[in-house]
């Protein structure tokens, strides 16, 4: 006979959870249902673990626990529409019956976003009685969310620096860069109102609004208008004499089950998808218009520019799916997502946080430290979301120069091979472009005058070098070039009508170019250097607004050939 187990919660009496692993050969058995009927394809597993198993259609499982040093194993499951939960389990026990509850369902639009801000409620606020915060239990989360460039976008200057000149589309940006305030009201919600009046909505994109996202459209309307919301305030917990407000949330781990916190697992957030709500849009051209798309991506997929009535913008979902598409099933690559790159652990983030639970002060602090789980790092996403950050570009490209020296002419083949992006080079909206710059000087510190090859387009900037102006230089730019039906270029993706040119580097892909230097007249020895420069805007744009370009060398090479 099978013995039914509750919904248990192991976690209220407040001690500290580390797990450990031994050598005894031992399973755990039985089955997963909502009550009644079984529920096929759940994740059970030991809390902290790496590994799982899934029920089958039956809702049948076999959980290995040899791995696991206790006699009683927390046991851990999850599936995508459901609220995780987890149990105390004897080693060894067989036939148990876990039940696992729906996702509440409805969403209400009246819902009050939490505030990421650490609270100084203490446990009033913990227990219902004060203002829930993120930080307050999520302490290192919160540090580099707060670190990065998702908490600043609702005040992004150089989005509102555009605002005013954006046309009908300015009424778009609040649907990424502020989606608290947006949800209410998408399409159609003041950006610089809502940085101006602050509080939770004017947070950028935070805690509780990225956790309460149930699905996304893939397409290319932008934010909210892509996301479904399931905002709600579970029942309150009762805990012997006390009794807590749960804060739900969805989120990618499957054995997140403890107090306060309502969570559910969705696989959603492992999965690029998610990403394209924000890094997914274009500008849908007026009726009966359309643009040669396969002039520019002559093996686009026709359905990602909608037959030409799409200009893209933000495209950076649309081109990693174009890499994932064209890989074979057996290359290591496949599969990799968005999150596997911009929530990864790197080696500056070192010692690593091993715990999803770091609770700031108080005494309510102090109890939900001991609730601590020690997991590894593989398991966990900090919320740095590095992006264009030094450290993330000057770990993407490539960089390769051969010179050979001819007499008076010196030939120079330069590379730039795209390793580590799962996207173009560079990627994000219009403006972001790359510069390759050659130069060529002898042992006097003469420059050698360029031959042949490619030079740095206007849109690199004309005028004094030490100021940034690289146009006419030896060197090429990387950059997508937007167009209006006056020939004008580089032209806010709210006016564009076409792509002129796309040269960016696909990932794994490489664009080599030579360069020609007349060296009739060098003295000694030359050096050839390449740099390689990410820039956040054309430097035109950014000197019409004040802005600093953002110049980060991602790759930089010399070689000397001696005369």
């Amino acid at each position: 006979m099978k013995s039914a187990i509750g919904r248990a919660l192991f976690f209220v009496s407040f001690f500290t959870i580390s797990v450990a692993f031994a050598q005894p050969s031992e399973t755990i058995t039985g089955r997963v249902t909502d009550g009644t009927l079984p529920i096929a394809r759940a994740r059970v597993m030991i809390l902290a673990d790496t590994l799982f198993v899934t029920t089958d259609q039956d809702g049948q499982f076999t959980l290995p626990v040899a791995r696991y040093q206790g006699d009683n194993v927390p046991v851990m499951v999850g599936k995508t529409g459901w609220l995780n939960a987890g149990w105390q389990i004897p080693k060894g026990r067989a036939d148990v019956e876990l039940t696992l509850q729906p996702v509440p369902p409805g969403d209400n639009p009246n819902y009050h976003w939490i505030d990421p801000t650490p609270s100084q409620g203490g446990m009033m606020g913990m227990m219902g009685g004060g203002s829930q915060s993120c930080g307050s239990c999520h302490g290192n989360y919160y540090d580099r969310w707060q670190e990065s460039s998702m908490a600043g976008t609702t005040r992004n200057p150089r989005v509102l620096d555009q605002y005013e000149t954006a046309g009908e589309a300015r009424t778009e940006c609040a649907d990424c860069h502020a989606p608290a305030a947006a949800v209410h009201a998408p399409g159609k919600t003041d950006l610089p109102a809502v940085a101006r009046e602050g509080g939770v909505e004017a947070e950028g994109v935070s805690c509780d609004v990225c956790h309460k996202v149930e699905a996304v459209t893939v397409g290319i309307e932008p934010g909210v208008q892509a996301m479904r919301f399931k905002r709600v305030n579970p029942p309150a917990r009762r805990t012997g004499m006390m009794s807590m407000q749960p804060v739900f949330a969805f989120g990618s781990l499957s054995d997140v089950f403890t107090t306060p916190m309502e969570a559910a697992y969705d696989s959603l957030y492992t999965q690029s998808e998610y990403c394209s709500s924000c890094h997914l849009d274009g500008r849908r051209l007026p009726s009966g218009r359309t643009w040669d798309y396969q002039k520019v991506y002559p093996n686009a997929n026709p359905e990602a520019f909608d037959n030409g009535r799409v200009v893209p913008n933000q495209w950076t979902y649309q081109e990693w799916k174009n890499w994932q598409d064209g890989l074979s099933q057996d290359d290591p690559n496949k599969g990799q997502q968005c999150q596997d790159c911009h929530m990864n652990w790197t080696k500056d983030m070192l010692p690593y946080d091993q715990y999803i639970v770091e609770a700031q002060g108080g005494m309510m602090g102090r109890m939900m430290q001991n609730l601590r789980v020690r997991r590894d790092p593989s398991t966990l996403h900090p919320h740095t979301f590095q992006g264009a950050t030094t450290n993330r570009l000057t770990n993407t490209a490539y960089l390769f120069l051969r010179p050979t020296l001819q007499g008076k002419n010196l030939s120079v083949m330069v590379s730039v091979t795209n390793t580590n992006a799962g996207h173009r080079l560079p990627t994000g909206v219009t403006f972001r472009n790359m510069l390759l710059v050659i130069t060529a000087r002898d042992s006097t510190g003469r420059v050698l005058s360029r031959t042949s090859g490619p030079v740095i387009p206007a849109w690199g900037g004309t005028g004094d070098p030490g100021r940034g102006n690289y146009a006419g230089q030896a060197g090429v730019g990387y950059a997508r070039i937007t167009g209006d039906d006056q020939g004008d270029i580089n032209v806010p993706y709210w006016e564009a009508t076409k792509i002129v040119s796309d040269n960016r580097i696909a990932p794994m892909q490489q664009d080599a170019n030579t360069f020609g230097f007349d060296a009739g007249q060098a003295q000694g020895f030359i050096t050839i250097t390449a740099r390689l420069i990410y820039r956040k805007a054309f430097k035109p744009m950014a000197d019409r607004f004040g802005w600093d370009t953002g110049d980060v060398i991602m790759a930089e090479k010399s070689q000397t050939v001696y005369l």
